[in-house]
């Protein structure tokens, strides 16, 4: 995702998920090959991340974007690069 929709998502989450504010996201530009999205990604480190799970679905729902939440304190919000296969579309993840 671009800096702008990053920053508009940022905004979503510290105003609608308690307990998350803006020390615990870092906007994060992943330009790797091969990384699981490419452009910015949001870090969020937060004790209450288990407990705002909804709230960071519902908001990533929304926006057509992916959530790696396999760590209780740790979350990545992201838009999944997509593999074109002979007439259908797949994400990389």
């Amino acid at each position: 995702m671009d800096r702008k929709e990053a920053t508009t998502v940022q905004e979503e989450i510290v105003r609608n998920c308690n307990g998350i504010t803006e020390k615990n996201i870092l906007l994060v530009l992943s330009i790797a090959e091969s990384a699981m999205s490419h452009g910015y990604q949001i870090h969020i480190k937060s004790s209450s991340i288990e407990v705002n799970l909804p709230c960071l679905k519902e908001i990533c729902q929304r926006h057509n974007l992916a959530l790696d939440n396999s760590k209780n304190d740790f979350a990545v919000v992201y838009r999944p690069c997509f593999i074109h296969y002979a007439g259908r579309t797949e994400t990389s993840v």
